[in-house]
């Protein structure tokens, strides 16, 4: 769908997804691909990697971004 929207001439700058869309490694690519920001939902206990803190869950994660 972002394809054809990219395809018709419209612009984004930035697009959101769910769950589906967050553990799927193609909808990130073709964002990234296209340099348009993206906030997609992941689970709570999927590893991610954070700067300075090596590899860990995405719930430690949001609670050492929080001030």
């Amino acid at each position: 769908m972002i394809g054809a929207v990219l395809s018709a001439g419209l612009d984004a700058s930035w697009v959101t997804g769910d769950e589906v869309y967050g553990r799927a490694p193609h909808p990130r690519a073709f964002l990234e691909a296209h340099r348009l920001g993206y906030v997609l939902v992941i689970v709570a206990n999927r590893r991610v990697s954070v700067q300075g803190a090596g590899r860990t869950t995405a719930e430690v994660a949001a609670l050492l971004a929080t001030p």
